[in-house]
């Protein structure tokens, strides 16, 4: 009996040249991403690098950021995986046209242009927008909290970080006095092999195949200075929060006077004592912009907090990243970058509804709404109350009547058929995207320190994010462009 398989000749030599776009079928997302970048302005990449042609040759940035999204798209940022990828995957091979930057050049680029990376939020929301996609008379505001690449043992008190630093600072400097001697008594025995004095005594003679002895900094030396560098980052945080209590005490004393001055009577109560210093005071000597944060479980860690504004169909319209483990003083900061960002992406459609949850909702932050901006829906429970109420009978109907305060105007709203089925979409909106960013992706936290850092690494992620909506929607013929049209949608006017 005789099989019939089709025959696996590894050993083939291909006589004609390859054409690397077909490795992949046409509507691959490889393609599609290669065609958007192409229609991005990555310009502000080039600035970092010569002009004049010299040097080595480097990778061109506009492939390094296309196979950067792409790797994020792939819930992938390790840059060894990274480098692995380019070897073996044909996707990744494809978008590097055959090149192989190594880890540290991935790094360096992820690190180099951290700011042009985060820019690229707003170009790629104006190509959603432009495409249909983004149903900003919805918008859902929330916090998700990411893990920093640092120990949770790592927090110090400000004892701990001045003793360690005086520790590390004379060990330094004995590191250094030795190689300033060593420097100099190598210059005399130079001086001496230039110019030998009658009776000098002869450089003692070296093994066969041994070094002259190396001057300059030792690799014990850079690991020092790089972690003092660090305490002293981490002991200015410490001093930096201190100087403000006392910047805060002074103008609450000046205030204090002002009073007693413009009544001429005084005030009753204790004058405020000067803030002292808090002995248990910790902050991360690894990231010293981190904070601990608290998990869904009860569980500390070092991190920060990632807020995102989502719009009705799980469209990103604001990222930002924060040091503080609460969401009480973003609602307003999150608003006026949702709508600077829809401004800049050139729409002029504003947010109708913005949705928050009970961590939004203080009297500060009531109080500061805008009675012309959009209206906002804020529950005063926690999620678990307000979804319960969420299911009960409405027990008003109609807009508020004038005049209500505004804590009191958000309250009758949500009691309202509108307001109850409107702050519903909140959980299912905002909540979603963070399962897709964590679970899907398996992002869960950011692979740099450094508030900057993070900030940047959120932006990425949720503008690729925002990629493979725009592609998802293409693709299934939901959306307006097509792999031809994507560089009119990013420059057509607004």
């Amino acid at each position: 009996m005789a099989y019939n398989f089709l025959p696996v000749d590894r050993d083939q030599r291909f006589l004609l040249p390859v054409d690397m776009a077909d490795w992949l079928p046409r509507d691959h997302f490889a393609h599609f991403l290669v065609e958007l970048v192409k229609a991005l302005d990555t310009a502000p990449f080039l600035s970092a690098y010569r002009t004049d042609g010299r040097g080595a040759a480097a990778h061109h940035p506009t492939m390094m950021a296309t196979m950067l999204m792409y790797a994020y798209c792939d819930g992938e940022r390790s840059s060894r995986r990274i480098e692995e990828h380019c070897r073996t995957d044909v996707a990744y091979r494809y978008l590097t046209g055959g090149l192989v930057p190594d880890h540290s050049t991935v790094a360096r680029f992820r690190d180099r242009h951290e700011k042009e990376l985060a820019d690229l939020f707003v170009p790629v929301l104006a190509v959603c927008l432009r495409a249909g996609i983004g149903e900003v008379s919805f918008a859902a505001v929330d916090g998700t909290k990411f893990r920093c690449p640092a120990s949770l043992r790592a927090h110090r008190t400000l004892d701990s970080i001045e003793t360690e630093l005086a520790a590390l600072t004379d060990q330094i400097e004995t590191e250094l006095a030795r190689i300033v001697a060593e420097i100099l008594a190598e210059s005399h025995r130079a001086d001496l092999t230039d110019d030998v004095l009658p009776g000098a005594p002869p450089d003692p003679p070296r093994e066969p195949g041994t070094l002259p002895p190396v001057v300059g900094l030792p690799k014990a030396l850079h690991g020092k200075a790089s972690r003092r560098a660090r305490l002293t980052q981490a002991k200015k945080v410490l001093d930096d929060e201190h100087t403000a209590q006392l910047a805060a005490h002074d103008a609450r004393l000046r205030e204090r006077a002002a009073r007693i001055f413009a009544t001429g009577n005084g005030i009753r109560g204790r004058k405020p004592a000067p803030p002292a210093r808090d002995p248990d005071k910790k902050v991360n000597v690894t990231d010293p912009d981190s904070r601990i944060m608290k998990d869904a479980h009860g569980q500390y860690f070092a991190g920060y907090n990632a807020q995102n504004t989502m719009s009705g169909d799980w469209l990103s319209l604001a990222a930002r990243v924060v040091t503080d483990a609460n969401d009480t003083a973003q609602l307003h900061p999150m608003m006026e970058k949702t709508s600077e960002n829809l401004t800049a992406a050139g729409t002029a459609d504003p947010v109708g509804v913005f949705t928050g949850d009970a961590g939004y909702r203080t009297q500060e932050s009531v109080a500061a709404l805008d009675p012309n901006g959009p209206t906002v829906l804020m529950p005063s429970v926690k999620e678990r109350e307000s979804r319960r109420r969420a299911t009960e009978e409405p027990s008003r109907e109609g807009p508020p009547p004038d005049g209500l305060p505004p804590a009191d105007r958000i309250d009758w709203l949500l009691d309202t058929t509108w307001g109850k089925a409107t702050y519903r979409r909140r959980a299912a909106t905002v909540e979603t995207g963070f399962g897709q960013i964590k679970h899907n992706r398996g992002i869960r936290q950011f692979s740099r320190v450094s508030l900057t850092a993070a900030d940047s690494e959120w932006k990425l992620i949720t503008l690729t994010g925002n990629i493979q909506k725009l592609f998802r929607r293409t693709l299934s013929g939901q959306a307006t462009p097509t792999w031809s049209t994507l560089a009119q949608l990013v420059h057509a006017p607004s």
